[in-house]
């Protein structure tokens, strides 16, 4: 079983070794990573749009009902709708997508839809409760880690105030939220993750977390790094079997800059898609089921058909 690690070091590389630009300083390291990404995203089009169930988020939500309580804003992450249920907790019951959007205030059952940025429940008048709603999230991006270099006696962290001083830092208001790690530091309390609540300029940033932070001037051996906000470093494990796709995919659009030949990366790709799609149709799936013919399939009650018969 294979060790290696699928991280954006890796794949950066493994991209420049394909497209024969090892040595090439005219496409740089940010950009094949914004390749790879892009790859990542066509790779993930392709594995959800096979199998849906491969990436799955929850988003628990209530519903106050009526006709300006029957919506909810989706969550920032969320990609496509997979299911919704009905009192997940208790009782629960599934809830069905709008069989016509023309006839979404006179529906036979209480159903949903995804429209714009909001989940909108129908009818109004039957939409109170509490839901689960089960979905496909973004595509991850990948970023490799952010290493800052200390600087004796300059660097430094005030415990009062929770900030963090790196004159060698280039930090940005996208780093909110990125997790900073820190080691090497005289004051134990001082070495650990910190999550960024703020920042107050390039080379200045305040933390949360641990209260025991001490005042200190870091030495040069103190080692800090942080990741960019929304960001992963390591391929998640449903792409690992497929990351060979990443990097012909990258490769194919960095030869395309430099004005090479594509051709048999492209034919490379093509038998990739045709595996990925052989392998990823068959998970964990029976035979196809006709639903049950009773008012549509799943549950009914007088509340989820207000129409009766």
């Amino acid at each position: 079983m294979s060790t290696t690690v699928r991280n954006t070091a890796y794949l950066i590389q493994a991209v420049r070794q394909l497209s024969n630009t090892e040595n090439d300083p005219i496409v740089t390291d940010a950009e094949i990573n914004d390749r790879t990404n892009e790859a990542l995203s066509e790779l993930y089009d392709l594995i959800v749009g096979t199998y849906e169930h491969y990436a799955v988020c929850t988003f628990a939500f209530t519903l106050a009902g009526g006709l300006t309580g029957n919506t909810v804003p989706l969550p920032a992450c969320f990609y496509k709708d997979v299911s919704l249920d009905f009192n997940p907790t208790t009782q629960p019951q599934t809830v069905h997508r709008f069989t016509s959007l023309v006839d979404r205030n006179s529906q036979p059952r209480r159903s949903y839809i995804c429209e714009g940025s909001n989940l909108v429940v129908q009818p109004y008048q039957f939409s109170q409760g509490s839901y689960l709603l089960s979905f496909t999230p973004l595509p991850p991006v990948m970023s490799p880690v952010i290493t800052i270099g200390c600087t004796a006696g300059t660097s430094a962290v005030d415990g009062t105030l929770k900030s963090w001083f790196f004159p060698a830092a280039a930090f940005t208001q996208a780093d909110v939220g990125s997790i900073l790690v820190v080691s090497g530091t005289s004051s134990s309390g001082n070495t650990g993750a910190f999550t960024i609540t703020s920042v107050t300029d390039a080379t200045d940033v305040v933390t949360s977390g641990a209260t025991t932070l001490s005042s200190e001037a870091f030495s040069s051996s103190v080692l800090a790094s942080y990741h960019p906000a929304g960001t992963i470093d390591f391929l998640p494990q449903i792409f690992v079997p497929w990351y060979e796709y990443i990097q012909v995919h990258a490769a194919i659009s960095v030869k395309d800059k430099i004005e090479q030949d594509t051709a048999s990366l492209q034919a490379r790709l093509d038998r990739l898609v045709a595996r990925i799609k052989a392998a990823a149709s068959n998970r964990m799936e029976e035979g196809g089921q006709i639903a049950m013919p009773r008012m549509g399939g799943g549950f009914w009650d007088l509340s989820d058909n207000p129409g009766g018969g």
